[in-house]
Parts: structure tokens; sequence; C-alpha cells
């Protein structure tokens, strides 16, 4: 039996007619930067200094990109911080060089596979679907909710691919780098502010006025009470399942 319809052909994806052809696309990864933070050869007064100012400043970058969906007269501005964001993290190198698309996917997004926004990735492990499950989530906060995840499994001996639909994959990259680096940035400033107050127990308040200055100079990168807690983890999502957001798809 074959699917009638692309919400049968998600909940049983067996029933493709894998006569039909396929799409066979040339695709860009997804595939986002790690972290890459400095932390050596400073004293910990000016690290942190800028380390805030690091901070502020991509957080002031990805304030602005979160617009880039929305309507009206900051969409400008909201393009412009996705470009600076696109330099600042920009694509590495991909290791996919083509990916094969059921029909039925294709024709749910439109049908002309030339005109499709997605980027793919080639999935190892539960894992490491699952990071990308949750930077999906983080990336509609940028790029609107229109974006699906879906896990194409071939039935020919290869990894499974997962793809990101409704997002240039170079964008994807860019807001899910910053967003990485943000957190890497917060979770420094946390562990340098604890060796401060390690190294210097009896000038305390020394400390306290050098981190004031930070709190000061950083503007919404409160130091002090980032101490306090424990920056996000952007790398494990509980639970895997076939639902909407990345289901099985056999191709």
């Amino acid at each position: 039996m074959v699917a009638s319809s692309f919400k049968e052909f998600l909940s049983q994806p067996d029933t493709v007619d894998t006569k039909k052809p396929t799409a066979e696309m040339a695709v860009k990864e997804i595939n986002p930067r790690e972290p890459e933070i400095t932390t050596t050869g400073k004293n910990k007064p000016d690290l942190l200094v800028k380390l805030g100012q690091q901070l502020d400043n991509l957080k002031g970058m990805l304030k602005s990109a979160e617009l880039f969906k929305a309507p009206g007269r900051l969409n400008d501005k909201a393009h412009e911080a996705i470009q600076a964001l696109k330099e600042m993290f920009p694509s590495q190198k991909t290791s996919i060089q083509k990916v094969v698309l059921p029909k039925a996917l294709v024709d749910h997004y439109g049908g002309n596979p030339n005109e499709l926004q997605f980027g793919a990735q080639t999935i190892n492990s539960d894992a490491q679907y699952e990071k990308l499950k949750k930077e999906v989530e983080i990336a509609k906060k940028y790029f609107g909710d229109n974006i699906y995840l879906h896990k194409i499994n071939y039935d020919n001996g290869k990894p499974p691919v997962a793809v990101v639909m409704g997002v240039n994959a170079e964008e994807f990259n860019a807001v899910i780098s910053a967003e990485r680096q943000k957190a890497k940035l917060e979770e420094t400033i946390i562990a340098t502010r604890k060796e401060m107050m390690h190294d210097a127990p009896g000038h305390g308040h020394q400390n306290a006025e050098n981190l004031e200055k930070t709190a000061q100079l950083a503007g919404k990168a409160d130091v002090r009470s980032m101490a306090e807690g424990t920056a996000p983890d952007l790398a494990h999502v509980p639970g895997q399942g076939k639902e909407r957001n990345g289901p099985g798809i056999s191709a």
C-alpha cells in the first residue's frame, strides 16, 4: 500500500512507493562551529572585562537577529545581524556532497527541489540527533516556526541523514555557532570569577570592584549573578521519538 498523503507518509514511511523518483541534491551541511575562547596569558580582572564585552556584543547581535523573519522596518537591521553572524562564524567545509530526498518530502515543500531551503547532517549516533533536535528548536527563535527536522533512513546500508527544512544551512550554522559561543562565554566568566575569588580570598573588596566594573562594561551580561547559576547546556536533550520534529523517513 502506498501512502496517499504526506501525513500518512510521516506516520507510515515504509508505505512510500520506492518506484517513484527521488531528488538527489547537492547540499550544504548543518555543521555549526564549536566555541573558541582563549583564556591564557591574561590577568583575570582584564580577562573578565574582555569576556563580558564579547558576551554583551554577541547578545546584542543575536537579539537583533531574532527579528529576521519579523515584518516591519527592523527587518533590515535583523538581516544585517544575520549577515554579520555568517561572517563571524562561516560554515565549515562540508563532508556531504549529495543527499537523496524522498519525492513525498520534496512534494510537501513545494515540489521544486531547486527552490528548497535546507541543510543536512549525517547521523552517527542517537546523541548527535538529539543535539540537533535541540538546536533546531533554538533556530526557530530566529527563523520562525516553519523549520522542520526529518530523519531519512536509507535501506542501502548508508547512515541516516537528518534534513533541516526551511532554513539555509549557512544561516543555521551561524546562529547556532553564536549560541554555542554565548554559552561558552557565560561558562568561562563564571569559572574565571570563581578562580579570582579562590586565588585572592583576602582581596574580596578589590575583586568585588573588578566584578562591578565588568558588569557595568558588559551591559546586559550580569557577571556577578551568573556565578550563582550555570550556563545553558546546548549539548543534550532528553528523550527521542519519531514525531513530526524528526520522523524516520525511508528512502
